[in-house]
């Protein structure tokens, strides 16, 4: 029997009576009934088109893919067809019991365990299978329209059309926006570690710079010492400050909640304060903020005043901002465009030390910028203040929503028409590195977000490529010491001497090479 045939969502929901979630004899009746009547129904994988499927069955597989305001399962496993990384996907109902979560479709890469759901939410998830597909190459079509929009000029107009926006109570016509609001040439970075910038982090310096020549960008850093030889982005337009955060909150709201000293007791005392900062740095300044871990692909000229949402599934779940896009979103602070002074910037540098929590992860986050902006710009509605500042949807920044960040490290040639997309609608890429450690395994030479850095930030890239290879010759050199007994200046002693074996004597040469480069860098 074909799940068209099946009875409608809505009479599900009609025979769950009065009681809710809670049960019953006429719910157990009732499902029971459907039990029977739907049967077992399998998925055919001998076809490739979308007539069956299974209802109240999910996979025990983690999804890579969510997409969301997908209306029936047949659109779901539609997406699933057209991903070449897809084998399995599961729907949710509009009806589906975590709201942010309704109307999804997960699309899953591995073959997984079928198990049918028995409590009365299961009934709201409908899941199939298809069969594997010819893997497209770089040569495929798709991957050639790829490389075409990479090196195809976008302009403002197009950005502002195709990028939709909201304003305080409606979202305007897409193309249509407040007017700009002047923005200084400012872009600036935060990097409170002990290490130098990573080729990582430098690719969103560099890929800034790429698509803003004109700009200036200043980066705060820990020690201003850790710009070294690992930092490939040279610039007469980069400039290194040292992190003073006392100087910094001076003559802003901040002031007075540093002063005392109310985040050293926090669990999260950098990332707090850090989040801090930014708002400081903005207020004062005016230009840019951006987070680290971002690959710019686009020019933010179009933008005057703008904040970008961004999506976290159910984590979103205590958000009360609802947009045209979807329900239950945040307001991100990876992403921060204001003119200096800003009445919005301060209305959150005010709400710091009434909405700051020392033992949570990132309150002066998300979560502050979307509770400052829905009191202000949904409940009081300050139509000034909120229509001269565009909230950008999602995909703006982060076409790769933190639920599907895995997809980054799949071959890019799997993910030619995701790609193109994302270049061709989006300003950049956010690769969430705080849930995303990249290394050798999870950051293949061939994967996606590999792709995206080598057309967007090529400097960075070969020195990303080129640290894992000296990581790789300082791990052998290590082995050889450790299987020799000697130590770097023991070694030496003995090959000055004569009598080091051709291996330890390579170890040294590979080190002194290294030295070498540093200095000069």
């Amino acid at each position: 029997m074909a799940v068209s045939d099946a009875p409608s969502w809505a009479s599900f929901r009609r025979c769950y009576g009065s009681k809710g979630r809670g049960g019953g004899k006429k719910e157990s009746h009732v499902f029971a009934k459907l039990e029977k009547q739907l049967g077992h129904l399998q998925v055919h994988e001998a076809t490739d088109s979308c007539k069956e499927a299974e209802i109240g069955v999910d996979y025990a597989s983690e999804a890579f893919l969510m997409k969301r305001n997908v209306t029936s399962w047949k659109k779901c496993c539609r997406l699933c067809r057209k991903d070449a990384s897809c084998l399995i996907w599961t729907w949710s109902s509009r009806h589906y019991h975590v709201r942010s979560l309704r109307r999804c479709c997960w699309l899953k890469g591995m073959t997984a365990m079928r198990f049918r759901l028995k409590d009365v939410s299961s009934r709201e998830l409908v899941s199939g299978s298809i069969p594997p597909r010819v893997r497209p190459t770089a040569e495929s079509g798709s991957c050639q329209r790829f490389m075409e929009a990479v090196n195809r000029t976008r302009d403002d107009k197009y950005m502002l059309a195709v990028l939709r926006h909201v304003g305080s109570t409606a979202s305007p016509a897409p193309g249509s926006a407040p007017p700009p609001l002047t923005i200084p040439r400012l872009v600036f970075f935060i990097h409170y570690y002990d290490a130098p910038i990573s080729p990582l982090y430098s690719c969103a310096i560099e890929s800034f710079l790429r698509k803003h020549p004109d700009h200036q960008v200043v980066v705060y850093m820990k020690q201003r010492s850790n710009v070294s030889w690992t930092f490939p982005v040279g610039s007469s337009a980069l400039v290194a400050r040292q992190i003073d955060f006392q100087n910094e909150f001076v003559n802003t709201p901040l002031e007075g909640w540093y002063r005392s000293g109310a985040w050293q007791s926090a669990k999260f005392p950098v990332l707090d304060l850090c989040d801090a900062l930014r708002l400081a740095i903005i207020f004062k300044h005016g230009g840019t903020f951006l987070d680290l871990d971002v690959v710019v692909l686009n020019s933010f000229d179009f933008l005057g005043a703008s904040l970008i949402a961004v999506d976290e599934g159910s984590f979103a779940s205590n958000s009360q901002l609802t947009t045209p896009w979807s329900a239950d979103l945040f307001v991100g602070n990876a992403f921060l465009r204001f003119p200096p002074r800003h009445e919005f910037i301060q209305l959150l540098m005010k709400e710091v030390p009434s909405k700051y929590s020392p033992s949570s992860h990132a309150s002066l986050g998300p979560s502050l910028v979307t509770a400052v902006y829905t009191h202000v710009c949904t409940q009081l509605a300050f139509s000034s203040l909120c229509t001269s500042i565009l909230i950008l949807e999602p995909r703006a920044l982060c076409p790769v929503y933190l639920f599907n960040r895995q997809v980054l490290s799949f071959p890019w040639t799997h993910r030619c028409e995701q790609m193109e997309e994302i270049v061709s609608t989006s300003v950049g890429l956010h690769w969430w590195n705080t849930h995303h450690q990249l290394d050798g395994k999870t950051h293949p030479s061939s994967s996606m977000l590999d792709k995206f850095m080598s057309l967007a930030c090529p400097r960075s890239h070969a020195n990303l490529t080129g640290s894992s290879g000296r990581k790789k010759e300082e791990e052998e050199d290590a082995s050889v010491w450790t299987e020799t007994g000697m130590s770097y200046e023991q070694a030496m002693r003995q090959a000055l001497a004569g009598a080091a074996d051709s291996r330890v004597v390579a170890a040294i040469r590979r080190r002194a090479a290294r030295e070498l480069a540093k200095k000069r860098g």
